[in-house]
């Protein structure tokens, strides 16, 4: 057995001998080549690591050292920087040495790449950068609702007059249709989803509102991506889609009218973000609501002329009723010979005013009724002159301090004074706008210390053949209409039909 061991051994060191041998003897001819020879460029001037708000724009001038153009071909493209167990996703943005890129990656952290490739050798060298993208930098400000091309949008202006545009097109999840209006709740928002079976809630979200004539969608506040559209709103969602006002009351409560009927959400109960049962009313209901404090509000029955109390606690509308306005003043709001023109709402944080503009069919006179929002109640109820512009409007902004509104017919803005004692006209055209057409008017007031936003004055929107227009005026006082220049103090300008203003101050 040790006789055969050896025999074994001596076999096996005679093959290592004979293989080192073969190596010493391998006399390839090999050539190594230093990888700078092979490609000579170094990519410079870029940083490793880049953070940026969504929707801002990323400008990059790399420095490529021996360069050359007609041998070399560029491109951007970023790569998921974190996968769940599958391939992460390319994203490809430019073909070019510079970067000009508006961000509408959705917010995370993702690997920018820029990469030299020499296409006659097929070889390349890249420079990759951490690239974190945040939240969308929407905050306190104007918001600008438009549509373009079938779908809508929004443009942000914040208080130093930065403007952020197309949001919900860089968030992808622009809503189809055009434009009609859009509320914002700061907190208490829920909303459930289902992922893997599993049901996830979320709690005190912050939300946008946003209705469209085929639509109405709400969407995170902070990253805009889209919670729900129409179908998702309700726990039965209605056969037609004919979207009216979207409102959040600072007392926690949704107010939203589709198709003539009202819909609410409950601030004070526990929800999950959807409307309950239609309101029970008698009548279709105008698109449009005078909103009050607490949980109730005010809409009108465009069949009986009648107002109704609205409460998010009962599914019954009351009628409105007599109201006494002085000793020798009493009006009934029931079965009224009035027609609704237009309504505007001007409240926050429990203040402000409505007014609801009405017409007589059949002797062309007008009437201007006055909510308050603070105290839940009708306050005035007058006629307006059958030869009065206001009642041809259906672009009215109630003031926030005061009996007075701005009212907009085609390319003119027009005050119209409401209060007691005014000898003259109670109408003015203050403004005009040659090849425009007015769009929208709001009167801003903000006069806390503690705010980051302080304002009085009055907002014009207006559409031309090449978009929308935002004109800013101060005002000369705090209970005056008059304008303090008929120049503007700033104008802004986006692509799209503009809708809709919303002032975000909280």
């Amino acid at each position: 057995m040790n006789f055969m061991k050896k025999i074994i051994n001596l076999l096996l060191l005679l093959n290592c001998i004979f293989l080192l041998g073969a190596c010493i003897d391998d006399k390839g001819n090999y050539t190594y080549q230093d990888k700078d020879e092979v490609l000579p460029i170094q990519i410079s001037g870029l940083e490793n690591a880049i953070t940026i708000p969504q929707g801002n724009v990323l400008k990059l001038s790399p420095v490529v050292e021996n360069d050359d153009p007609s041998r070399y071909t560029y491109s951007w493209f970023v790569m998921e920087a974190q996968t769940a167990g599958s391939l992460p996703k390319r994203v490809d943005i430019a073909d070019t040495k510079n970067l000009e890129y508006t961000v509408s990656l959705s917010p995370a952290t993702w690997l920018l790449n820029f990469e030299v490739f020499d296409e006659k050798r097929d070889i390349f060298r890249r420079k990759e950068i951490k690239l974190t993208v945040s939240a969308s930098p929407v905050d306190l400000g104007w918001y600008v609702l438009k549509d373009e091309n079938g779908e809508t949008d929004f443009d942000y202006i914040n208080p130093d007059g930065e403007v952020y545009r197309d949001l919900l097109y860089l968030a992808g999840n622009r809503p189809k249709g055009i434009a009609r209006n859009m509320a914002y709740q700061r907190s208490t928002y829920t909303h459930e989803y289902e992922s893997d079976g599993t049901v996830i809630t979320l709690s005190n979200q912050a939300v946008f509102f946003i209705a469209t004539d085929q639509d109405m969608c709400t969407y995170n506040a902070r990253s805009l991506d889209l919670f729900k559209s129409f179908e998702d709103q309700f726990y039965a969602a209605p056969e037609t889609i004919d979207p009216g006002r979207v409102y959040h009351s600072n007392s926690g409560n949704d107010y939203f009218i589709n198709d003539g009927k009202m819909y609410t959400v409950s601030g004070s109960s526990r929800n999950i973000g959807k409307f309950s049962a239609a309101k029970i009313a008698p009548n279709p209901l105008y698109p449009y609501f005078l909103p009050g404090r607490s949980d109730e509000s005010v809409v009108f029955d465009v069949v009986d002329h009648t107002f109704y109390r609205v409460s998010v606690s009962t599914g019954v509308l009351t009628p409105v009723g007599e109201v006494t306005f002085s000793e020798n003043n009493t009006v009934s709001f029931t079965n009224m010979p009035y027609s609704v023109t237009a309504i505007g709402e001007n409240t926050y944080i429990y203040y402000g005013f409505s007014y609801a503009v009405m017409k007589n069919e059949e002797t062309g006179e007008g009437a201007l009724a006055r909510y308050s929002a603070d105290s839940y109640k009708f306050v005035s109820f007058k006629t307006v002159p059958k030869d009065s512009k206001l009642l041809q409007s259906s672009i009215i902004g109630p003031s926030y301090t005061s009996d007075f509104l701005y009212f907009a017919i085609d390319n003119k803005v027009y005050d119209y004074q409401n209060a007691e004692g005014i000898e003259g006209p109670r109408e003015t055209m203050i403004l005009e706008y040659p090849g425009e057409t007015v769009a929208f008017v709001r009167h801003n007031f903000v006069s806390s210390a503690t705010s980051a936003v302080r304002t009085n004055s009055l907002n014009v929107l207006t559409n031309t053949e090449h978009g929308w227009k935002l004109y800013f005026y101060d005002l000369k006082g705090e209970s005056t209409s008059e304008l303090a220049s008929t120049t503007p103090t700033k104008v802004y300008e986006g692509t799209g039909n503009g809708r809709f203003l919303m002032f975000r101050q909280i």
